[in-house]
């Protein structure tokens, strides 16, 4: 929201506003007058201020809306000049504030806030360099704080030390829901502790450790057979060993609530032979829903283990095989696995290196799969693909969203899409 748009407007129909305060053409004696009137609004719920300005300006207006707004819940601040000598000026506002559930900030030194702030249900400090002292202050926090739900750390220089300190607050800590730790460095050490404490947890819905340099977690198994609480396990982007991949498969046999899981972008050793029996266990689960499998340019997922999984299950809604070297080959099978499955919704087969006949196959399933909603096929599939994909669209009555960016389709291609388009009554978008 620019400083223009509300001169003639009453500030007090506003439930929703980004307040951009970097145009260095706007004074500070103008922004303290929409801060005023932000101060008394009777109907904002969400703001957004984006700034560049001078050292001190930014936090002292935050702090100061914190402080008087009566029905702000959702409040983010970006790029502004946060240090550590005036963001105490927005640990004041959260404080004294009464309404506010979901903060996004940009910086690490307001955890003393949390001690006092009994509001506050959604916390994001992602790409705050908090590292692992700040870390353990915030979990700190949790020794008094009854009201944080979640809680996004990404990015934040976290070793396997600073794991430690969230393990030991979750022992206690019966709220917490949502836990991402994603782009840290905690490591095997940091991803064992965080695992084991699943063991006694029975808050912890969501857990996100991607990206961790994470590859032997020994504890995986007996605590994914114990715990009762866990639906979202992300993984991704690590170098899982074999044998964890293994372990945390075996559990899934006996863990009845985990429905998402995100493998991408791991490694195992002889890939092709390894992620086969991974797959294969995968396809008997009874609970998954939503499935990463994607592996980087090292990996390979057999054919007919993929066949195999969309035949044989009977729960899983979205599945993602990006990344995965999967060939015509394996496009034919998937193609021939969703003319019987009803089930599946989500499908994302992008970079990797299917053609125009994988992609013919594929376009013959979608004339009779009216299931499927979303399919990313970002692949080479060229104008013969296209143009088996433009006959499939007349007949297709389920794709609602459609990517074929990037796929080397020219005018031919792109004629035979359209005449499909004209009879296709299902689309809603395009890429």
């Amino acid at each position: 929201l620019y400083h223009e748009a509300i001169k003639d407007s009453d500030i007090n129909d506003i439930i929703c506003a980004q307040l951009r305060l970097g145009n260095r053409y706007i004074s500070v004696k103008r922004i303290a007058e929409l801060i005023e009137e932000i101060k008394t609004c009777k109907t904002l719920e969400k703001l957004s201020i984006n700034c560049h300005r001078e050292k001190y300006t930014t936090a002292y207006f935050c702090g100061d809306i914190l402080k008087s707004n009566c029905k702000l819940i959702e409040f983010a601040a970006h790029n502004g000049y946060f240090y550590d000598e005036n963001t105490r000026e927005i640990a004041k506002g959260l404080s004294v504030n009464k309404t506010m559930k979901r903060l996004d900030f940009i910086h690490s030194n307001i955890c003393e806030a949390f001690r006092i702030n009994k509001t506050i249900v959604e916390l994001k400090l992602a790409d705050s360099d908090i590292g692992d002292e700040g870390f353990s202050n915030l979990c700190k926090m949790f020794k008094s704080n009854k009201t944080l739900e979640k809680l996004d750390l990404a990015n934040n220089n976290i070793s396997s030390k600073g794991a430690r300190c969230i393990t030991n607050a979750l022992k206690t800590n019966s709220t917490l829901t949502h836990l991402c730790l994603n782009w840290n460095k905690i490591e095997d050490l940091g991803a064992e502790s965080l695992i084991e404490v699943l063991k006694h947890n029975r808050a912890l819905s969501h857990l996100e450790l991607a990206s961790n340099a994470i590859g032997n977690i020994k504890t995986i198994h007996t605590a994914l057979t114990v715990n009762k609480t866990l639906a979202h396990l992300n993984l991704g982007s690590n170098n899982l060993i074999y044998n964890t991949m293994q372990e945390l498969v075996k559990a899934l046999a006996v863990n009845t609530t985990l429905s998402l899981l995100d493998l991408s972008c791991n490694i195992p050793e002889n890939s092709g032979k390894n992620a086969k029996s991974i797959v294969d266990a995968l396809a008997n689960c009874e609970t998954l829903i939503e499935l990463s499998l994607g592996l980087n340019e090292n990996g390979h997922i057999p054919a007919e283990s993929i066949d195999k999984m969309l035949r044989l299950s009977k729960t899983l809604v979205k599945l993602k095989l990006a990344l995965s070297n999967l060939d015509d080959k394996a496009a034919i099978a998937i193609g021939k696995a969703l003319k019987c499955n009803t089930i599946l919704k989500i499908l994302r087969i992008s970079e990797n290196k299917i053609r125009f006949k994988g992609a013919t196959a594929i376009a013959s399933a979608l004339k009779a799969n009216s299931i499927l909603e979303l399919l990313n096929l970002r692949n080479s599939i060229g104008d013969t693909g296209a143009i088996s994909i433009g006959h499939a669209l007349k007949a297709n009555k389920g794709l609602k969203d459609f990517n074929l960016k990037a796929n080397s389709i020219f005018s031919d291609g792109i004629q035979g899409i359209i005449k499909g388009l004209e009879k296709n009554t299902a689309l809603m978008m395009l890429n």
